[in-house]
């Protein structure tokens, strides 16, 4: 992924030139270790500002609008520590060495 971002330009400008060399109406080119090509991606639905989507669509559209639950890890292990309950569904993890490179 970081080669395509890193040399984006550089490549689209090198396989344009190569297809139109070609003269084909093909939109790809097979290399040694693969292809590189275009295609056409369909125009898709980006959301840019959530918090003003959010505003908008509760007053618009409120099905959209989904509430969420979730686990406080931070307030779960505080009461585990307090109390030496391990919750339904849990494991305890016992200390180990774990190898890293840095």
């Amino acid at each position: 992924m970081f080669f395509l971002q890193r040399f984006h330009l550089e490549l689209r400008a090198w396989l344009d030139q190569e297809l139109t060399a070609r003269g084909a109406r093909q939109k790809s080119i097979n290399l040694p270790a693969g292809r590189i090509g275009v295609r056409t991606r369909a125009a898709k639905f980006v959301i840019d500002n959530e918090p003003a989507t959010l505003d908008w669509a509760r007053k618009h559209c409120p099905e959209a609008v989904v509430l969420m639950e979730s686990i406080s890890k931070s307030k779960l292990n505080k009461h585990v520590e307090s109390t030496g309950e391990l919750p339904d569904g849990t494991s305890l993890q016992p200390a180990h060495e774990a190898l890293y490179i840095s």
